[in-house]
């Protein structure tokens, strides 16, 4: 039991964490909060969805309380019941399968007295996509908030706090997550199931909800069904209704999905179609107009083999790297924008992928002023990763246009002997055609 619970000190936050029987997990999840519940004044809950006898001697010396909750395939209902019993002036919710690695940020919040200034906490979540921890993705998760009247948690799964007031503190202190990072290709397919058979009878149920479609777009490009994928994305948009509040940030995400989906299915003439007409939507939020340009660059670096070199895709690629330098200064509204598939829109990998077929468009255009310029973007070396990464994913006949292309670049450069003009690109060709 903590100090203040035994002291009858004022809670300051109450914590409250699902316990369904993963012993190492839980005892990591545990044991990151140890520094915060020291120092700032805390409860811990832990609401018992399952977990076996053995565990729950050990759950008990570490818990304030422990809730049990029979388990109703609802996530919801069950954070609900900690949110209920939770007496403090904050309160956080947390899986039994994420740590913190620090809680730093936390305790600032919390000892300096800032925590009088917001009304809700943002703080990281890493994704991993590999069990040795090599590959993640860090997403910003809202899930502390000034406990009001009001307050509740919504969606029976992925589940989020609700209403969420201004302002919002972004920390940077992060949570590990591995659950979706097992090799085990069964366990993998089966959560998906499982996830799938929550979230399709929640849209039949709820068809204006966005959330729902969303995190079935997720579901379903995680199964490698992009037709599947593509179709809820487009049937969420058809069911916006602009006076639902819980959508939040929803329907550009779908936008983002639909440009995103046709241009991995190769649909790229489609893909800058409609593309087109969702940038032209009234209000579009600046990520989502970030995230859809990329993808076009894209799908004109993809048209390349097929027609003739177009200039098309120096608007997008233009929007996106002005967008992109203005979310490097601004990056708590990068936050505020950011929703799945948006959240994806800097990525190392998207970005790469964006400038890869973008110098494609360049090489078609044979603007050697324009390509050199592009260079300049990133050193030579990481062109010459990102270049040879590009290549290997490409199809033979992409592979052929931009080799020749490239080199009728180079061959012009150094019959006007202007390799002085363009140093870029007469190294970068050097160092990836060498032996």
């Amino acid at each position: 039991m903590s100090l203040e619970m035994k002291t009858g000190k004022q809670i300051l936050l109450s914590i409250s964490i699902l316990v369904s029987g993963r012993e190492e997990t839980t005892k990591k999840c545990i044991d990151s909060l140890d520094s915060l519940r020291k120092k700032v004044s805390c409860e811990l809950l832990l609401v018992d969805t399952g977990c076996p006898e053995s565990m729950k001697e050990w759950l008990a010396q570490k818990a304030d309380r422990i809730i049990p909750f029979p388990w109703c395939n609802d996530f919801a209902a069950a954070r609900n019941a900690g949110l209920l019993a939770a007496k403090g002036e904050w309160f956080l919710f947390l899986d039994d399968d994420e740590w913190f690695e620090s809680t730093a940020g936390l305790e600032h919040f919390f000892l300096s007295e800032e925590h009088g200034q917001y009304e809700a906490v943002s703080y990281l979540q890493r994704n991993y996509f590999d069990m040795e921890g090599n590959r993640w993705r860090d997403i910003p998760l809202t899930r502390m908030v000034r406990r009001r009247e009001d307050t509740r948690v919504i969606y029976p799964i992925h589940e989020s706090l609700w209403p969420i007031y201004e302002p919002v503190k972004y920390l940077e202190d992060y949570v590990h997550h591995y659950g979706y990072a097992s090799p085990d290709a069964e366990e993998q397919r089966e959560k998906r199931q499982r996830n799938l058979s929550l979230l399709l009878p929640l849209i039949e149920s709820e068809p204006h909800c966005l959330h729902h479609y969303l995190q079935a777009v997720l579901e379903y490009i995680a199964a490698e069904d992009l037709n599947a994928a593509l179709a809820a994305a487009e049937d969420g948009i058809s069911h916006y209704m602009p006076d639902r509040a819980d959508n939040g940030n929803g329907l550009y995400g779908l936008y983002a999905a639909v440009v995103r989906l046709l241009v991995q299915d190769k649909q790229y003439d489609k893909a800058l179609r409609r593309g087109r007409e969702l940038l032209a939507q009234e209000g579009i939020s600046k990520l989502a107009e970030t995230s859809i340009c990329g993808d076009l660059v894209i799908a004109c670096g993809g048209q390349c083999g097929q027609t003739a070199g177009t200039s098309n895709y120096r608007r997008y690629l233009g929007r996106y790297l002005e967008n992109k330098s203005y979310f490097e200064e601004h990056k708590v509204e990068l936050l505020r924008q950011q929703t799945i598939i948006l959240d994806s829109c800097f990525e190392e990998y998207q970005y790469r992928m964006i400038l890869g077929w973008g110098f494609l468009s360049v090489l078609s255009c044979g603007n050697a002023k324009e390509a050199e310029g592009m260079l300049g973007e990133e050193p030579t070396e990481w062109w010459m990763e990102t270049e040879q990464n590009w290549y290997t994913q490409a199809s033979v006949q992409d592979r052929e246009y931009w080799r020749s292309h490239f080199q009728g670049m180079v061959d012009r450069i150094a019959q006007d002997r202007a390799e002085c003009v363009y140093p870029r690109i007469t190294q970068l060709y050097r160092a990836l055609t060498s032996p």
